[in-house]
C-alpha cells in the first residue's frame, strides 16, 4: 500500500544512538515498488557504530517537542522546530551529549500535545513510572543540560519509553503520575 502523507508540514525525525538527530520534510522519501531497495534514510557514523534508535512520521506544530531519554534517567526537552530541516543524506545534528553526567541515549518520543500526554519510562527490571513532562522547559537542540526525569537505583538502567494519552490510564495510574522532578 503506498504511503498516504497526510500535511505539507509532515516531517521525519530520526533519534540516534550516539545522541544525534535529523529532521527533514516527508517529501524527501520516493514511493518505490514492493521489490525496490528502498531510500537511504541519513548518513550514519560507521566509525562511532552509530544506528537509528528510533523515528518518528508527525505533522509539525508550535507545540511539537522531541524529548530523548537516556539509560540513566536523564532527558532533554526540545521544541521540533528548533530543530533544522536537513536533507536526508546529510550527517545528523548532535542532540544528546551521551556522556558520564547525562548517560547514553537509549530512546525518545515526539510529543504534539503534551499536556494530553505522558512518558511511560519502563527500566531493565520491568518498573514502569509515568511522567508528566508538560512542566519541563525546552531548551534548544544545542544545549548542554538535560532534566532528571527520574532517580534511578544504582546499577539500573532505563530500556526504552512510550508516549501514551492520559485519557488511556486508569484513575490509579492517574494518581501515581510523577509531575515534580528537580531539573
Amino acid at each position: 500500500i503506498p504511503y498516504q502523507k497526510e500535511d505539507e508540514n509532515e516531517k521525519i525525525i530520526l533519534l540516534t544512538s550516539i545522541g544525534k538527530v535529523v529532521k527533514y520534510s516527508t517529501n524527501e522519501i520516493s514511493i518505490y515498488a514492493g521489490t525496490a531497495k528502498g531510500t537511504k534514510s541519513t548518513n550514519l557514523s560507521e566509525k562511532d557504530k552509530e544506528t537509528i534508535l528510533k523515528s518518528f512520521i508527525f505533522v509539525e506544530t508550535s507545540k511539537s517537542v522531541l524529548i530523548g531519554v537516556s539509560d540513566i534517567g536523564k532527558a532533554k526537552k526540545t521544541l521540533t522546530s528548533k530543530i533544522s530541516d536537513k536533507k536526508r543524506t546529510n550527517s545528523p545534528n548532535l542532540f544528546f551529549n551521551n556522556d558520564e553526567q547525562n548517560g547514553n541515549l537509549v530512546s525518545g518520543e515526539v510529543f504534539d500535545e503534551e499536556e494530553k500526554e505522558i512518558l511511560m519510562l519502563l527500566t531493565e527490571k520491568a518498573d514502569v513510572s509515568l511522567i508528566k513532562i508538560s512542566g519541563f522547559n525546552p531548551v534548544t537542540r544545542t544545549a548542554k543540560g538535560s532534566i532528571i526525569l527520574l532517580k534511578m537505583e544504582k546499577g539500573e538502567k532505563i530500556k526504552t519509553c512510550k508516549k501514551i494519552p492520559i485519557e488511556a490510564l486508569t484513575e490509579t495510574q492517574k494518581s501515581i503520575l510523577v509531575e515534580n522532578i528537580e531539573e
